[in-house]
């Protein structure tokens, strides 16, 4: 067993980090990990599947969403985020 990490370190992790990768190919009806992404401005490249195509259709993330098990889409995915200079991917997180 790994153990627990405290939320604040979560929260943290968050504040350095680019991207969520949420490459789940199940149907979750309320994806909390992509929400609490979202919430605090960490961009989603996730799968476009179940709670997830719902939370994220018609935003900005959208464009960051690849169809479930395509390995090569969630490559080109992380690819183009990677290539974002800081202004542009702030732009991202605050619309």
């Amino acid at each position: 067993m790994i153990g627990k990490v405290r939320y604040s370190e979560i929260l943290n992790l968050h504040k350095r980090a680019w991207a969520l990768i949420f490459p789940s190919i199940h149907k979750e009806p309320f994806p909390y990990a992509v929400v609490e992404a979202v919430l605090l401005g960490t961009i989603p490249i996730a799968a476009r599947v179940g709670g997830v195509k719902e939370l994220l259709d018609n935003t900005l993330a959208s464009a960051y969403m690849f169809t479930p098990g395509c390995v090569n889409r969630l490559v080109e995915k992380i690819k183009g985020l990677c290539m974002l200079d800081r202004t542009k991917l702030q732009l991202l997180v605050t619309n």
